[in-house]
This record gives C-alpha cells, structure tokens and sequence, in this order.
C-alpha cells in the first residue's frame, strides 16, 4: 500500500463541513416529507432551527399576522 499523500489527509479545520452540513439539512427535509406522506402530520406554523455544531434541531413558531397579505393566503 502507499503512503496518502497530504491533501488526502486534510481534515475538517482544512477542508470545511459544508458537505455534511448539506446532508443534515436534506436528510431533515425528507424525514419531514416522508412523515407527511404516510399520515403522521405535516408540522406547519412553525421554523426548523439545526444548530450543526450540536446537532439540536429546534422549532420556533411563526404568528399569523393579520394585515399580512401572504399570512392570510389560504394554504395549498
């Protein structure tokens, strides 16, 4: 076998966690989506948070706001 040479030795401080970063969020998104389509609810009125340092996904919640033309749009 060889020796890796350094750029295949670099870790996260040289090449970044965007990636996987990506990956959390896509893979969030579809657990949600998979949840709605086999009837265990779509959460809606609220914003998902993903702190990627901890790992902690968090859900605020949204107020309608009345005079908010897009806040009264009837849902599709």
């Amino acid at each position: 076998m060889r020796e890796p040479d350094a750029s295949e030795t670099r870790g996260c401080a040289e090449l970044g966690i965007l990636g996987p970063v990506v990956g959390l969020v896509a893979l969030h998104q579809s657990l949600l989506v998979i949840r709605h389509l086999v009837g265990a609810g779509l959460l809606t009125g609220g914003l998902h948070m993903l702190d990627a340092w901890t790992g902690e996904i968090r859900q605020l919640g949204l107020v309608v706001c009345e005079d908010c033309a897009l806040c009264q749009a009837p849902a599709r």
